[in-house]
């Protein structure tokens, strides 16, 4: 799961420095789990308990933005799950300097 003080999950991903935008398509998410999560992420390091920026989406229970602020603390969902949001669906995450944004 990508929640709580640190993160199992598969993914891809590139290097960036700077200001960085991410886009994706989730055309599915098979997860059996209600809230199984695909998209996008900008991370600090690949390490599990790393600090993170997410927009992620459900098979049903919607779309969120949740962040790690530091290393090894809890997940916080930014602002609940928008519902009735099924893929497929373009996600998007924006690093502007220290200001994220999905």
């Amino acid at each position: 799961d990508i929640w709580s003080t640190a993160d199992g999950f598969n993914y891809a991903y590139q290097s960036a420095n700077g200001d960085t935008t991410v886009i994706a398509r989730v055309v599915s998410e098979n997860g059996s789990a209600s809230y199984a999560k695909a998209g996008v992420m900008i991370r600090e390091t690949t390490a599990s308990g790393s600090i993170e920026t997410s927009v992620l989406l459900t098979p049903t229970n919607g779309v969120a933005m949740e962040i790690r602020p530091t290393t090894g603390a809890s997940s916080i969902n930014v602002a609940g799950w928008t519902r009735g949001i099924e893929p497929p669906q373009w996600v998007k995450i924006v690093r502007s300097g220290n200001t994220f944004s999905g």
